[in-house]
């Protein structure tokens, strides 16, 4: 802005003819930072198949500094992928779930139960034992081509193990 000195006539004269200090001509203003804005991605969500090629997505926003999600014209570059194919390995290969590799029962116990030996990762071997009517459930990855895995369930009855169900996944483990 123009500051001068003008007597109450309206006429401009020197600044010596007016009284006080004179104002300052200019002031700063906007001092607040300027918003700053980029894309924000979420965790890519589970596969929508095990194997075969199957779909999975993410959120994908556009975030002003202070963390408020605003329309994405605001945001330069290139807006990340929301959705990826995954697993699309060929859901014919050969996945085998190797059982435990043995049984004990103990029929004659009161109340009778199981013990199993299976191998720990690393060729180990391990032992846990079931109580009559429990049962457990334990994982594996064994496959021909390493990117399979599975469980199986199996249950303790009057002393002797049983297999109850097996599953197997192609795509690696979770």
């Amino acid at each position: 802005r123009t500051v001068v000195c003008k007597r109450n006539d309206g006429v401009t004269v020197a600044d010596g003819n007016c009284s006080g200090a004179k104002p300052a001509n200019s002031q700063t203003c906007n001092t607040t930072a300027c918003a700053t804005y980029s894309w924000q991605t979420g965790s890519w969500g589970t596969c929508s198949v095990t194997c075969g090629g199957g779909t999975q997505t993410r959120t994908v926003s556009c975030k002003r500094n202070d963390g408020v999600t605003v329309s994405s014209t605001y945001c330069s570059g290139t807006k990340p992928a929301a959705s990826q194919t995954c697993n699309t390995q060929s859901c014919n290969a050969s996945c085998t779930i190797r059982h435990p590799i043995g049984w004990y029962g103990a029929g004659r116990l009161n109340p009778p139960h199981c013990i199993e030996y299976y191998l720990r990762p690393g060729g180990t071997i391990g032992t846990s034992t079931l109580a009559h009517g429990s049962s457990a459930m334990r994982s594996a990855r064994y496959c021909a081509n390493g990117q399979c895995w599975g469980t199986i369930r199996y249950e303790c009855d009057n002393g002797s193990m049983r297999i109850t169900s097996k599953t197997c996944n192609y795509g690696l483990q979770p």
